[in-house]
């Protein structure tokens, strides 16, 4: 069985224009996870005053950053993942396709799903979602507080070291569950268990 990897970063514009822009903080700025006010409160401020004003401003800058091969961030990530094929294949692993998704902006996360489906290489197969080691722990946390605990840790005076996280791992599979739960499902009958 062939099998995909799908590496997914934050996002970024189509192109350092005011109206790539705009439709890029439309999408990322939209999003109830990225900005935690009441709807009611963000969506006038969001379609007033920061999707009027704030692309034009962030054009300028982001004509200064941009290069030949598009936004620093998606060509960061496509060497990325043009060297994890290339590593997989180092490997014998030759039949993994590794696909590349942007939360935010494109390639978006349905196109890549779509590019790894079309390649065979599904992740979801028959209806089951094939993962790794699904028993791996880590301490996974949210975004927001690992940049407010990056905030703080730049306000210090005194160099140190610091741990961030919260203290509590998580399987995969406690995820599965989790996720599942909310759609009233069994995790067990959908999810096969296929290390590389």
């Amino acid at each position: 069985m062939t099998r995909g990897v799908l590496l997914v970063n934050l996002g970024t514009p189509d192109a350092p224009t005011t109206s790539a822009i705009r439709v890029y903080l439309r999408e990322f700025l939209s999003d109830p996870r990225v900005v935690e006010l009441p709807r009611a409160l963000w969506l006038p401020i969001l379609y007033g005053f920061v999707l009027l004003f704030r692309p034009a401003r962030l054009a300028k800058k982001y004509h200064l950053i941009w290069t030949a091969e598009g936004s620093p961030l998606l060509a960061i990530s496509r060497r990325q993942a043009q060297q994890l094929r290339s590593t997989l294949r180092e490997r014998g692993l030759t039949d993994v396709h590794v696909a590349l998704a942007m939360r935010y902006g494109r390639p978006g996360i349905a196109e890549a799903m779509r590019e790894l489906d079309e390649r065979g290489k599904p992740i979801l197969l028959d209806g089951k979602l094939y993962l790794g080691d699904i028993n791996v722990r880590r301490d996974f946390g949210f975004a927001g507080d690992f940049v407010e605990a990056m905030h703080l840790i730049v306000q210090s005076d005194a160099p140190s070291d610091f741990v961030v996280g919260t203290g509590h791992a998580h399987s995969i599979a406690e995820f599965c569950e989790a996720a599942f739960r909310v759609g009233g499902l069994d995790w067990t009958q959908f999810v096969v268990v296929d290390p590389l």
